[in-house]
Parts: C-alpha cells; structure tokens; sequence
C-alpha cells in the first residue's frame, strides 16, 4: 500500500481518480436508500484512495459516512464511498465536495452515472438525475418495483 501522506496537497492525487463518479448506486450502510445518497469515487491504488476518503471526510460539506472498500473492483480500482443525506442541500453538497475533490485530483469537469443512465452525464444535469426528496424517491423506487411485479407476471400469463 503506498501512502501519499498525512495531509493531500493540491494536485497530489493528479491521475489517481477517475473522472466519472457513480450516484444511487451503491446501498447506504447507514440508513435506508430513500434517505441517503452514495457517491462513489474510483481510485487507482489503495493508499491514494486513502487520502481522498480522508480529505472528503474533513472538508467543510457536511457528508454522513466516508469509506474506503476492503478491496479492489473488477478494474482493479479502489472505491471511495460517500454518503450524503437526501434533501433540500443534496446537490449542493454533491457539487462542492466534487469541488473540493477537484483541488487535489485537478479534474475540472467531473461526469457521473446513475442506475438509470448508465451513460455518464454531465455534472450540469445533476439536478434531474438526482432525487433529493426522500418521500419522491421513494414514491418512485415503489411505482418502478410495481411495474416490474407487473411485467413479470404479464411474461408468466403469456407463457402460461
């Protein structure tokens, strides 16, 4: 594990995270999903991915978790979890801890992808991507499990 150091200076982790984070994806640990949102960075090495958890963890955007994974993805990258509590602040949060991020990384034009796109978008349509209200995400992720109740059971009639 190569440790960059204690405190992450500006551009110190340059071509060490990947331009493209994930949001909604990854299951909170904390709370259910209708309250929490999970940005997920990707990070070439351990040690890097360290320091952006603990950066993350200290700026001044208020975040509820920040984790590193035990262990690699399939691409051989390190995740940095960050879980940010839906409401009113949730994209202003999201955009300044990119921000932030973007102080030691030197990413300027940071895209993301969610489970329902998963074409990366710009930062620019985090606002329609994103749900910020519990009660709507919710009310959605309900209707979405109904209509795939339906579709499921339309497919069995058919064949039945």
């Amino acid at each position: 594990m190569q440790k960059i150091d204690e405190a992450v200076s500006k551009g110190q982790l340059r071509n060490l995270v990947l331009d493209t984070v994930s949001i909604d994806q990854y299951k909170s640990k904390i709370d259910e999903d209708r309250n929490i949102v999970v940005l997920a960075f990707e990070v070439v090495n351990e040690g890097a991915a360290i320091d952006l958890s603990n950066f993350i963890e200290t700026s001044s955007f208020e975040t509820e978790d920040t984790e590193v994974s035990a262990s690699t993805n399939t691409g051989g990258n390190y995740m940095v979890f960050v879980e940010i509590r839906r409401g009113n602040k949730l994209h202003e949060t999201i955009r300044g801890v990119l921000e932030d991020a973007s102080r030691v990384t030197e990413i300027e034009a940071w895209r993301f992808v969610t489970g329902k796109n998963g074409m990366p978008q710009s930062i620019d349509s985090l606002e329609e991507n994103v749900m910020d209200n519990p009660e709507e995400y919710q009310r959605i992720q309900e209707a979405e499990l109904e209509q795939t109740a339906l579709e499921e059971r339309m497919r069995f009639l058919a064949r039945y």
